[in-house]
């Protein structure tokens, strides 16, 4: 009996008066056999119970309550399996969440509450690696909605040049509400360079892609948080009306790989019409910057005074630029 991963998760069970944090685990033993699970550390503690299917593998959540801690704090706890006089132990990283309203309760308002459920997602822990010389090790898990269908596929990890990992393809096959999870383990090279690097673990299901990245740190180079910056090219925008303005937009990559998101210009109300284009994808090479733009249309405000700002979105993380003020002349 062994367990082969585990790891904190942002999902929540119980009420809102008493969530508990849910830890995931994946376990093999004989199959058929009863496992009690344990997770214990610093303010932390819950127990739960598994059984192996015919494959001698099961996929057990673990609800822990959390006392004397902040969302964000973390550390480490373990997980104790016990089948029988067998004896399991694993170090968990664990993270403490944001209990957050789940679709279950009802809304304030007495609205519905919709929330949007991919039919499968990936997704990396921890949320950043550090290695110094010696392999580092990420966990991915995969899951499927449950309410939709089965999904299988293949989970692809990608790793900076030079860098070996062991296994960079994963296979899944879930059912309605199913997890999986594996870990991979990254060699640096014998030089590595230091800075911020990134692993990625990318899957697609019917036309669509899923990916998360984790960060891959190198000791030897201070890098910039956030990982991604940015700046509007004026202090100021003034524009007649009928008349457009190209308002430059600057977004400087810190970090030793490319980073992929998504731009928007982002305005005072009544005033979206005129920032084009409302949304536009961006890649900024690894330490390189990129110059983009985004055109204000006074044909489409009325005159009056506003605000405009830009938004990313990548990885995982969001940045805005500095408001500035908006005139529109007649």
């Amino acid at each position: 009996m062994r367990v082969t991963a585990a790891e904190s998760t942002e999902l929540f069970v119980g009420t809102a008066e008493h969530p508990h944090q849910v830890v995931v685990a994946e376990i093999e033993d004989v199959p058929g056999r009863t496992v009690l699970c344990t997770v214990e550390g610093p303010g932390v503690s819950g127990d739960g119970v598994a059984t192996p299917g015919e494959d001698g593998r099961v996929c057990v959540e673990i609800a822990v309550s959390v006392d004397g801690l902040a969302p964000g704090d973390r550390g480490e706890v373990t997980l104790t399996a016990v089948s029988g006089a067998q004896v399991a132990r694993h170090a968990v990283q664990f993270t403490v969440a944001e209990p957050l309203r789940t679709a279950a309760e009802p809304d304030p308002a007495g609205l519905p509450h919709r929330t949007f459920d991919p039919p499968v997602a990936v997704r990396f822990s921890p949320g950043a690696l550090t290695t110094s010389g010696g392999p580092a090790t990420a966990t991915v898990r995969v899951s499927s909605e449950p309410t939709g269908a089965p999904v299988s596929g293949l989970v692809t990890v990608g790793v900076p040049p030079g860098r070996p990992a062991e296994p960079t393809l994963l296979p899944h096959a879930l059912d309605p509400g199913g997890r999986t999870l594996a870990e991979v383990e990254v060699t640096p090279p014998p030089s590595p360079v230091p800075g911020r690097h990134r692993l990625t673990a990318r899957l697609s299901h019917e036309g669509r892609d899923y990916e998360d990245v984790v960060a891959l740190d190198v000791p030897g180079e201070r890098h910039a948080a956030p990982t991604l910056l940015m700046e509007l090219g004026v202090d100021r925008i003034s524009v007649r009306a009928g008349e457009r303005v190209r308002v430059p937009v600057t977004l400087r990559n810190t970090t030793r790989g490319p980073v992929e998101g998504t731009l928007w210009a982002v305005s005072a109300w009544g005033t979206w019409p005129g920032g084009a284009p409302g949304r536009q994808d961006f890649t900024v090479p690894g330490g390189e910057r990129l110059e983009a733009f985004v055109d204000v249309d006074g044909g489409v405000v009325a005159p009056g005074s506003y605000w405009l700002l830009a938004k990313a979105a990548w990885h995982g993380r969001v940045a805005c630029t500095e408001a500035v003020d908006l005139e529109v002349t007649p």
